[in-house]
């Protein structure tokens, strides 16, 4: 969506872009959106990785307890 709403593949020129130098009303949104999914992917990943580090932590400390 980034790509799609800019044009831009290196990240000077995205640089430039996000301060605000060159951007355009329309194209705004899109980047936006861009950027929200990026996050919304990484705190996916986040959440999942501790929700198994909690399982396999869970999973230890009742294993051990019952031995």
């Amino acid at each position: 969506m980034i790509y799609g709403s800019t044009g831009a593949t290196h990240f000077d020129q995205l640089a430039k872009i996000f301060t605000g130098n060159e951007i355009a009303g329309a194209r705004s949104s899109g980047i936006f959106l861009g950027i929200l999914f990026i996050a919304v992917g990484f705190l996916f990943n986040f959440t999942k990785r501790l929700s198994r580090l909690a399982d396999s932590a869970l999973f230890a400390h009742f294993q051990n307890q019952n031995h």
